[in-house]
């Protein structure tokens, strides 16, 4: 069997620089095509530390947690300037289309024995399971026929056992016995087994050398399958014999392996978010490929030292828990905890989590944080209850006649947006129904077959992406046939195939323009509908008087787990103070800003502020922006027309007035360029700022530095800003 596998699936067979080029060139035009699809599956996909990223040599880009199928390595190529062969199952690769995406990506087979397995004849039973639990003996089974040494066993309940000599067709000897399967294994008649054969990975590890040899790109999932557990499943060391076994296999090899996070808000959820984030680079130390070499125990404790290194590597790149009710925990504390004046980017909200989680499990014992989590729990059941999110309970501070009049303005939002979204919301109801019922009946497929999915949403949204690449263009061919069927019976003279033609052509050109806009229009409509309710409740008196506690109740949450941050930080992170995402000021002043709130002392401008976002973002940067950075760079517009004329008018003044104008003109463009390019001003970290920098030409750059010199006292209170500044001063450039 192994020699069989061997010819089928051996090396690569080299190829021509014309073929190379034409495969480099299929594999861009895939990706292109993937990342229309993945900007319209996901509503926002960001990236994170992508300088990590080596230009040029060979990487292994390790990937966790697999949560979301063939979506996970689809989102990782397409936000990676590098091309990527991942590793695939030949079970995957021998689907039609499946197989033919794969094979265009230069992904790698992997023959997994279970996709070989088959059911063995007849059943089997342990004669002595006390004294003997090795000896395995049979009721009509054939196992000289059926079985070789280093096959597997398996029983119905998935637990596994290797052959190692095989006596008769009713008598083998196990290298090791089943692990809880001595109940199955008693029984009278004996329990129904399963069989696989030995699969010489070798194949695939000599594959993996030649590509990193080359200085290619590897992709890997160690969890192995896809699931949607909260936590990692037990990493493989497969990844590791690739590293190791490459820089062994060619002296001199120096290959990179790079962690990878792959976190998403509602991954099976169309229209959800995603945050793709690249770890620092792991080391490889020359002691552990040396280790490595000399085979045996130490090569397998190198293999576990290095992904050990791996596995601490993804933890900080990755948002885990123990469960999944700990995760809820975890994210409504963090909820409470972020300011109501700042809005923090996904970046920094996936940190904020992780940072949470690392706290809540150090100190999870702790009398206090036990008696706030029930807290958090029961205040999660209450939103339930009321049916509001936890950053619309303040809404519920306003007077009913602002309530009301924001609930008028925001229906009538809610109305436009539904009319608008409504044609397109009907040509694709039959998709999404299609789309909904398959991937469901999928998902209960893949929970059966799986011994590690809880409820297999893993698999939802590639199936949903999958199905609605399939029959997406058939429906829009039927309703351009329909069109073009209209058109001709509401012409009154006959028409020609031509014009028969050009309208089809318009037709199905046009309708996934129409698809698109209600897409966009139609998440706008549903982000209004769910601010309704709130304000609903503002109005009604009896809601009034609930809402109030529930405000009341956020407040002393909110105090609590500040002061528990405050406590318990320190005690876990070295620095606290100097690295915190939210400032204790801040923090104080987010709960006496809750409170005036509630208590009416706030202005109605400055609520209607607050509460006016998603008017903002209706109307403002096509939804993508909050209402607090539309106003600042709305009040930066207007500086930069009175900057621009102070300027101006400075060539009439004394010098200082205009180099004073020219500072100020040129610290706004700085802040603009760096809102432009997504520059996270709360991030001070140096390679941050440094490789943004480097996107400057060289003379961009020697303007810039000039500028800066000029002014000895400059100063910022933007802290990102002042770093970034600082960057230019320090740093040479060639």
């Amino acid at each position: 069997m192994t020699e069989d596998l061997k010819n089928k699936f051996g090396d690569e067979p080299e190829i021509s620089s014309f073929e190379d080029k034409l495969r480099n060139f299929l594999y861009d035009a895939i990706i292109f095509f993937f990342n229309i699809v993945i900007n319209i599956f996901f509503r926002d996909v960001q990236t994170r530390g992508q300088h990590y990223v080596p230009k040029t040599g060979p990487v292994i880009f390790v990937a966790a947690p697999h949560a979301n199928q063939f979506v996970d390595p689809i989102l990782l190529i397409t936000k990676t300037s590098r091309r990527v062969g991942f590793l695939i199952a030949q079970s995957s690769m021998e689907r039609k289309w499946i197989g033919r995406f794969a094979r265009a990506l230069r992904t790698i087979p992997v023959i997994r024995a279970q996709d070989l397995a088959k059911n063995g004849e007849g059943t089997i039973y342990l004669p002595s399971p006390l004294t003997d639990p090795l000896l395995v003996r049979g009721y009509n089974t054939k196992f000289l026929s059926t079985l070789k040494p280093r096959y597997r066993l398996s029983l119905p309940n998935k637990c596994m056992a290797e052959v190692e000599t095989i006596v008769s067709d009713t008598e083998l000897i196990l290298k090791y016995p089943f692990e809880n399967g001595v109940e199955l294994l008693t029984q009278e008649e004996g329990s129904k087994y399963r069989f696989a054969p030995f699969v010489d990975q070798h194949v695939v590890y000599s594959k993996v050398f030649n590509r990193l040899n080359n200085n290619r790109c590897i992709g890997i999932f160690p969890e192995g399958g896809s699931h949607d557990r909260s936590t990692f499943l037990p990493l493989k060391a497969g990844v590791t014999i690739m590293a190791l076994g490459a820089m062994c296999e060619y002296p001199g090899l120096k290959v990179t392996v790079i962690p990878v996070g792959l976190n998403y808000f509602h991954p099976n959820k169309f229209r959800s978010r995603a945050v793709v984030e690249f770890g620092k680079p792991i080391d490889i130390p020359q002691e552990l490929i040396e280790q490595y070499k000399l085979g045996g125990t130490n090569k397998r404790e190198a293999c576990s030292t290095l992904l050990e290194s791996i596995y601490n590597s993804l933890l900080t790149v990755t948002v885990t828990a123990p469960d999944y009710e700990t995760l809820m925990v975890i994210q409504a504390a963090r909820r409470l905890y972020n300011p109501l004046h700042k809005k923090l980017n996904y970046n920094n909200t996936l940190e904020l989590t992780r940072r949470l989680t690392a706290g809540y499990i150090a100190f999870k014992d702790v009398d206090e944080v036990k008696a706030l989590t029930s807290k958090v729990i029961a205040y999660n059941e209450k939103l339930n209850y009321y049916g509001l999110r936890d950053h619309q309970v303040h809404t519920t501070s306003l007077g009913r006649y602002d309530a009301f009049l924001i609930l008028c303005i925001r229906f009538f939002y809610f109305l436009l947006m539904f009319i608008i979204s409504f044609p397109g919301f009907i040509l694709n109801l039959p998709i999404l129904v299609i789309t909904s019922v398959y991937s469901k009946k999928k998902a209960k497929e893949a929970k059966a077959k799986s011994t590690v999915k809880i409820n297999a949403i893993d698999v939802i949204a590639t199936w949903k992406i999958l199905v609605t690449l399939g029959i997406c263009p058939l429906f829009y061919i039927i309703y351009s046939l329909i069109a073009v069927y209209i058109y001709i019976k509401s012409t009154p003279n006959s028409t020609s195939l031509l014009q028969d033609i050009n309208v089809f052509f318009k037709a199905i050109t046009f309708i996934p323009f129409i698809s698109y806009l209600s897409i966009r229009f139609g998440e706008t409509g549903i982000d209004l509908y769910k601010s309704l309710q709130p304000l609903f409740l503002a109005c009604l008196p009896n809601g009034r008087r609930e809402t109030e506690k529930l405000r009341n109740e956020r407040l002393s949450l909110q105090r609590e787990i500040n002061a528990l941050i405050d406590e318990y930080g320190p005690k876990l992170i070295e620095n606290f103070d100097s690295i915190r995402l939210v400032s204790k000021d801040e923090a104080k002043e987010s709960a006496e800003f809750g409170e005036k709130l509630d208590l009416g002392e706030v202005s109605l401008s400055t609520r209607k502020r607050i509460f006016d976002n998603i008017n903002h973002r209706i109307w403002y940067r096509g939804g993508n922006v909050s209402a607090t950075e539309a106003e600042e760079d709305l009040g930066e517009e207007e500086e930069e027309e009175v900057g621009g004329s102070s300027v101006s008018s400075g060539e009439e003044d004394d010098e200082a007035t205009q180099h004073d104008g020219l500072l100020k003109s040129y610290r706004k463009k700085l802040r603009r360029r760096i809102r432009d390019t997504k520059y996270n001003r709360l991030d001070t970290n140096n390679t941050d700022v440094e490789e943004y920098t480097t996107r400057f030409s060289k003379s961009k750059r020697e303007n810039i530095l000039q500028k800066i010199k000029n002014e000895e006292n400059y100063n910022d209170s933007d802290g990102g800003l002042s770093s970034y500044v600082t960057s230019f001063r320090t740093k040479k450039y060639n």
